[in-house]
């Protein structure tokens, strides 16, 4: 029985992205100026590669919970 559930959290980031990818491209439509350069170059261009680190770590820490769960699975069984 797991206790935890990261595939819940990873859709929710993975949707959220995607929509703020669309009313990115929505805005840039007439959006042009400097403003939107440096607001393209702050926020939107990192972006892409700390999402992907975020859903790299969080599989990582899925499987080592995975393992963690099943080591004390088998500890219990051994108990009975």
């Amino acid at each position: 029985m797991k206790i935890w559930d990261l595939n819940a959290g990873v859709g929710k980031l993975e949707l959220a992205v995607k929509l703020l990818r669309a009313a990115a491209a929505t805005a840039a439509e007439q959006w042009t100026d400097e403003a939107h350069r440096d607001f393209e170059e702050t926020y939107m261009t990192p972006l892409e590669p700390n999402v992907r680190d975020v859903l790299d770590t969080i599989h990582r820490l899925a499987e080592v919970l995975a393992a963690a769960e099943r080591q004390c699975n088998s500890y219990l069984e051994g108990q009975q």
